[in-house]
């Protein structure tokens, strides 16, 4: 039997994202020994998620390898480190609807909606992902990042018109990617 806590994996059972302009206040957590704190209704809830699709984590690099003579790799070196992530909303309201058409404009009078599509323009936000297992939660947050590609939306009688999303993180000018907050236990630091 191998060495391990067989409480530690997690099955994400619950999930959400919120979008909010660059800078807002991040959502962290405000004392890890009270419960998870909420998000500010400064930022908007992307609505229902795809459970089959998940959250999807990608990090592309160039990697090279260096070799001495005699064919003995010394050292590798990497290059254009890109991460991104990717999920599936269900929902077609506001908040997904600038994501997926940044720079259009919607519209209600009388409960008629006219959204006027143009041409997508760049769209930088802030992100924050949440992930529940029970008690235990997990928060991602994004500073910056874009919606870069957005997967064919079918529409017809027999799936869902969801529309998969694939967030390009821009790292700050000190290399920070993200910043990650948990109540796990597990990934606690001791000393």
């Amino acid at each position: 039997m191998s060495e391990g806590n067989t409480a530690n994996p997690r099955i994400w059972l619950n999930a959400d994202v919120w979008v909010a302009p660059v800078g807002t206040t991040a959502p962290i957590y405000s004392n890890f020994a009270t419960p998870m704190s909420t998000i500010s209704p400064l930022w908007t809830a992307l609505g229902l998620l795809s459970q089959d699709d998940g959250m999807t984590e990608t990090r592309d690099q160039d990697s090279t390898d260096h070799y001495a003579w005699g064919n003995i790799l010394v050292r590798n070196t990497r290059a254009k480190i890109k991460f991104s992530f990717q999920v599936t909303a269900l929902e077609d309201n506001a908040a997904v609807f600038g994501l997926v058409y940044p720079g259009s404009t919607s519209v209600t009078n009388l409960a008629i909606t006219t959204r006027t599509v143009k041409v997508p323009t760049v769209n930088t936000k802030s992100f924050c992902f949440e992930m529940t297992d029970g008690s235990i939660k997990s928060r991602r947050y994004i500073p910056t990042g874009e919606v870069s590609e957005i997967a064919d939306i079918s529409i017809n009688d027999s799936e869902m018109a969801a529309k998969q999303l694939t967030i390009s993180v821009y790292p700050s000018g000190a290399g920070i990617a993200w910043y990650d907050m948990t109540n796990d236990t597990q990934a606690a630091v001791t000393s």
